[in-house]
């Protein structure tokens, strides 16, 4: 289905919920969680339309991204389409002829619903995020380290997915900050499939990188929970059994470690607010337990990492929620 099929669609028809947003589109977004008809807190629509090429005098330019005055962001993937932020509630996207809906929906994924957040006060974070006893874990690695197999692994032994790549920092309530969900799947390559002894989607054919987005609706949950900690996964080179270190370190570590995990942060510099978003990275990182995994080789060993993942995550959030004494 292409998206030239949705071109002369006019007016909002379709609804959705992530990262903490409703977004509102005039053509259907599969892979998206549907919202609930009258849900319209940060709402942001969602169309299709002519886009520039380039942005006026941007005041930060890169190659495929522009940030420009009136909080616009221009964000270009060629041979996909090119998508404007233009403000806090309204993003268009001008697609290439006769691409795939769901290859425009891949990349909507991303930077732009990432600036979307901040103008909306949300900070993204490039991660994963998985739910173990009702509390976000933080998933965060670099490109190709095991996160989403990590992620899915976790899910299967129970625990609820909220984010495969992105989720949404929300700290409204500075005393009580939560995590958003994003979407319910999880990408993952042949090899992890098949350690995971899962089938790729019998119509399907891979994505970007070689991937296959798997449907995990089952295992998802849009509501936002409380975090609790932060596993850096590392790679395990020659490592022949599942480690798990923690990792001691200092509040200025723990601040960076955190904001390296914030997508777009150096432009959203550039928006207003930058001060108070620094104040929630901060506090962020002062209530996670940060624990380092090291993801092994051998992928017969992700089952048992990530029982030592859960475990740490359990622990972690016993320090963050301390029983209350009896009165």
């Amino acid at each position: 289905m292409a998206a030239s099929d949705f071109v002369e669609t006019s007016g909002v028809h379709y609804r959705y919920r992530a990262l903490g947003l409703t977004l509102m589109a005039e053509f259907p977004c599969p892979g998206f969680w549907p919202a609930s008809p009258d849900d319209a807190s940060r709402a942001v629509a969602i169309t299709f339309g002519p886009v520039p090429e380039a942005l006026d005098r941007p005041l930060i330019r890169r190659p495929l991204t522009e940030i420009g005055a009136g909080n616009r962001c221009l964000h270009r993937v060629p041979g996909i389409a090119r998508y404007l932020v233009d403000g806090h509630s309204r993003i268009v996207i001008d697609p290439h002829p006769e691409t795939a809906l769901e290859r425009i929906l891949t990349f909507l994924r991303g930077t732009p619903l990432a600036f979307a957040c901040h103008l909306w006060n949300l900070i993204p974070l490039n991660t994963a995020c998985i739910a173990v006893d009702g509390r976000a874990v933080l998933l965060g690695s670099g490109p190709a380290y095991g996160k989403s197999t990590m992620t899915a692994a976790l899910a299967q032994r129970g625990h609820t997915l909220m984010a495969d790549a992105m989720c949404a920092l929300d700290t409204t309530d500075p005393a009580a900050p939560l995590i958003w969900p994003s979407f319910p799947d999880v990408s993952l390559w042949p090899d992890s499939l098949a350690a995971l002894d899962m089938e790729p989607p019998p119509t399907a054919a891979p994505g970007p990188g070689g991937r296959f987005r798997i449907d995990a609706t089952p295992w998802f949950d849009p509501a936002p929970k409380p975090p609790s900690g932060l596993a850096v996964i590392r790679k395990a080179f020659g490592a022949t059994t599942p480690s798990r270190s923690a990792s001691s370190l200092g509040r200025l570590q723990k601040f960076e470690t955190v904001a390296n995990l914030v997508c777009l942060l150096d432009i959203a510099r550039t928006l207003p607010g930058n001060p108070s978003r620094l104040d929630a990275i901060a506090r962020l990182s002062s209530l996670l337990t940060i624990t380092e995994f090291r993801f092994p080789p051998n992928l017969d060993h992700v089952p048992a990492q990530a029982d030592l993942l859960a475990a740490a995550a359990r622990q972690g959030g016993e320090q963050a929620c301390p029983p209350r004494s009896a009165t």
